[in-house]
């Protein structure tokens, strides 16, 4: 149905990704459906939007009509997201964007987010931020997969998406940024347990 709405094939995708993200349902096939429909470019362009707008969504149902249900909820499964108040302060955006980044329950990194003293447009920015790696890989499988059933299936590869001039050069490139990804994804997590250890380790000091 998509394919056949033309130019607006990704509008509607977009929509649809951003309402499924503010629902909280798993997303990662949904990232590779768009490369597949639209190719790499439009599939992640999709991607990196939708994602940004349902966290948009979600952060703004958060912070204005369900602030007292999450608080209720999140704080009490999750006690340890009073601590990311006080790491955003100590560190300001770089933590927003770690949080973001790490694996974290969607449950947090969206709605959890929205009841603490963080601006929306930050927490927007990172979330922009943070998916655009993650949507690029997504997309590049999309893009080389054949059909729905090898996505579904997991058989695509993400090399098969590089074009066959100098697929060795940029399949060596491909690997060189993953890897650079990596560290500093690697930096970012042992960073953010630094910040998050001398959180607990002042609440500590101010209860005893």
């Amino acid at each position: 149905w998509i394919e056949k709405q033309g130019n607006w094939g990704p509008v509607y995708y977009t929509i649809f990704l951003a309402v499924w993200v503010t629902l909280l349902l798993p997303c990662s096939i949904l990232e590779v459906v768009p490369g597949f429909l639209f190719g790499f470019k439009i599939g992640w362009t999709v991607s990196v939007i939708g994602k940004s707008f349902g966290s948009l969504i979600s952060l703004f149902l958060g912070r204005y009509f369900l602030a007292s249900r999450i608080r209720g909820y999140v704080l009490e499964k999750y006690p340890s997201l009073k601590a990311f108040d006080k790491a955003v302060e100590l560190e300001g955006f770089k933590v927003i964007l770690m949080i973001r980044v790490a694996y974290l329950p969607m449950l947090i990194k969206n709605y959890g987010l929205s009841i603490l003293d963080i601006p929306i447009a930050k927490i927007v920015i990172a979330s922009f931020m943070a998916g655009i790696p993650f949507s690029a890989a997504w997309a590049g499988i999309g893009a080389s997969s054949k059909n729905l059933a090898e996505i579904m299936e997991g058989k695509a590869n993400l090399s098969d998406a590089l074009p066959e001039e100098n697929r060795e050069l940029l399949a060596i490139l491909a690997v060189v940024g993953l890897g650079s990804f990596v560290y500093v994804l690697g930096k970012f997590g042992a960073r953010f347990r630094e910040i998050m250890a001398q959180v607990k380790a002042d609440e500590n000091k101010k209860v005893a």
